[in-house]
């Protein structure tokens, strides 16, 4: 581990963090720091009540949010290695991806999930894997698409346009919405009978957002209230079927060792009520 990771996990898993935040200028100096930063390095900082206070705390210096050319411009060359917090998903795709399957991938990015689960499977006959994606993003994923002849993949900028589906997968992309729970059930306007969500944020503590740099930009990343999340998905009729624990992931907030989430979750949740 480099004195980098240590540092990072002493500021935001330890007293030590909670400590430094008392002495002046440290917990500043740290934000500018980690705000100038563009290795994609996904360093996070602060805590605000709402998407819209730790959006209006973003430096004007850099971009905001996913809808931009530099956000999309990640994925010009899409083929990276699967880490191993996406082995879950593509389990249960091979398990429910059937011929004519309608499945909406929320946040999908150019349909990484797509070219992952293509390489190690063939997918059904008459797919339709509709991602929904900011414009930016949108537009790189239907210009790969063509590139590697996507068969199936389609993309919308727009939820409540992607249409009914049998599926809904949300495999990172909730956390960095402004409305996502509540609210995607109600914007998808139809209950799909499977829901496979992955690498979200639990706390037992009310919901919050922190500020990530993903590299390119800085967009609010938020923190769920585990009970309100899945009593979200119960109201609406469904039960856990699978609950999978994301280790390859975490959101250190230095200073805030209290609000720091060490691991994520991932499950797929069925329709049992109509």
């Amino acid at each position: 581990m480099s004195l980098q990771s240590m540092a990072r996990i002493a500021l935001a898993r330890t007293r030590i963090g909670s400590a430094m935040r008392r002495l002046p200028l440290v917990e500043p100096v740290y934000i500018r720091h980690a705000a100038n930063r563009r290795d994609n390095t996904g360093l996070q900082w602060g805590i605000y009540s709402s998407y819209g206070e730790a959006f209006a705390s973003i430096p004007k210096r850099r971009p905001g949010g996913w809808d931009h050319e530099a956000a999309a411009g990640m994925w010009v060359d899409y083929v990276a290695p699967v880490r191993p917090s996406t082995y879950p998903i593509l389990f249960w795709l091979r398990m429910l991806l059937q011929p004519d399957v309608r499945l909406v991938d929320l946040g999908g990015s150019i349909g990484l999930t797509y070219y992952a689960y293509r390489k190690f499977d063939a997918l059904p006959e008459g797919l339709s894997w509709r991602v929904v994606e900011v414009p930016h993003i949108s537009a790189q994923g239907r210009e790969v698409a063509v590139r590697e002849a996507a068969t199936g993949l389609s993309f919308e900028s727009d939820l409540a346009r992607a249409g009914a589906c049998d599926i809904l997968l949300a495999a990172g992309a909730l956390q960095y919405m402004e409305r996502s729970i509540p609210g995607v059930l109600e914007d998808l306007g139809s209950r799909p009978r499977y829901i496979l969500v992955n690498k979200v944020a639990l706390s037992q503590k009310p919901e919050f957002f922190t500020l990530s740099n993903y590299g390119p930009g800085i967009a609010p990343y938020r923190i769920f209230n585990e009970a309100c999340f899945l009593e979200y998905f119960r109201q609406a009729g469904y039960v856990i079927r699978d609950r999978w624990i994301v280790n390859d992931m975490a959101c250190d907030i230095p200073f805030y060792p209290e609000h720091t989430v060490a691991e994520f979750a991932g499950f797929c949740f069925e329709r049992t009520a109509s």
